[in-house]
């Protein structure tokens, strides 16, 4: 496991560096959070809007494949989840995870100029 660093992100950045990307309309940032898909769940039956991303330095009871425990300390990634409202339901929107999951590690490899990977079917690693 990679050592624990001090974390402290800055809301009103990281809304304005996401300014202008089509899939992303409101962030929510936490330090701790018992789980991002958690709080997306229940922002989702709140109503909240398609476009709403929640992050977190912290998952005190994140879930994996299966159920599993998730570990996530502070200071060694950013978890999140973006809640979607697809406007045509489509059959295929399952693989949407692991596309933009590609495609994030792409974009985060060009734009650090540093290698990142996708650990099926939706982690991104800095490898």
């Amino acid at each position: 496991m990679r050592k624990p660093v001090e974390q402290h992100y800055d809301p009103d950045e990281i809304a304005a560096r996401l300014e202008g990307v089509p899939l992303v309309s409101h962030v929510q940032v936490y330090q701790s959070i018992s789980s991002t898909n958690a709080v997306a769940r229940r922002l989702a039956d709140a109503g909240a809007p398609g476009g709403t991303l929640i992050l977190a330095d912290q998952q005190t009871a994140g879930k994996g494949r299966f159920g599993r425990k998730w570990e996530s300390p502070p200071g060694v990634g950013l978890w999140f989840s973006l809640l979607l409202r697809p406007a045509n339901p489509h059959e295929d929107w399952y693989l949407l995870p692991m596309v933009l999951s590609e495609t994030l590690a792409l974009a985060l490899s060009d734009y650090c100029r540093s290698r990142f990977t996708v650990k099926w079917p939706n982690d991104i690693l800095h490898a």
